[in-house]
């Protein structure tokens, strides 16, 4: 088992209200580097829902929105299966692995998104890894939020 978490906060030159579009739809898949598919809900309410398959590890992850405040605050439960040629009958039922939690504070029209995630997934990796897998993920991570960065203070506002 793989217990992960990561803190992290990223201060973008742009009033609130521009940055939380970048948390849903294509603007989310933009910034983050993933390929989503919407599975339910709508964009910026509770039960707003995506999915993504990671063939690497033999799931699919779903991301179900279950707390919403706009433009101060998202939280995410993060869930997954077994991808679907590995599933046996009866077998589709998505596990909780943890949430990712963002809080917005705008002061002086600059906002700062605080991040939060928690999980714990099983992973076929030995134990030595687990160490460079993590500090790869924090990368990868810190990387994503600039580009959160980049892509909204890059954008034209209206």
């Amino acid at each position: 088992m793989w217990d992960y978490s990561m803190i992290l906060e990223v201060t973008i030159d742009r009033p609130a209200k521009d940055v939380w579009p970048y948390f849903f739809g294509e603007k989310n898949a933009t910034w983050s580097k993933s390929e989503y598919t919407i599975v339910a809900g709508q964009e910026g309410e509770v039960g707003y829902t995506y999915s993504m398959d990671s063939p690497k590890y033999g799931v699919t992850y779903f991301f179900e929105a279950i707390r919403v405040k706009p433009e101060k605050e998202l939280v995410v439960k993060i869930t997954y299966r077994e991808l679907v040629e590995k599933m046996e009958a009866g077998q589709d039922v998505r596990k909780l692995m943890g949430y990712d939690m963002f809080e917005l504070k705008e002061v002086a029209g600059r906002t700062t998104v605080a991040f939060q995630q928690a999980f714990a997934q099983p992973l076929e990796v030995p134990e030595d890894d687990l160490g460079a897998h993590t500090e790869s993920t924090d990368k990868f991570l810190t990387e994503i939020f600039q580009n959160l960065k980049k892509s909204v203070e890059s954008s034209k506002q209206n």
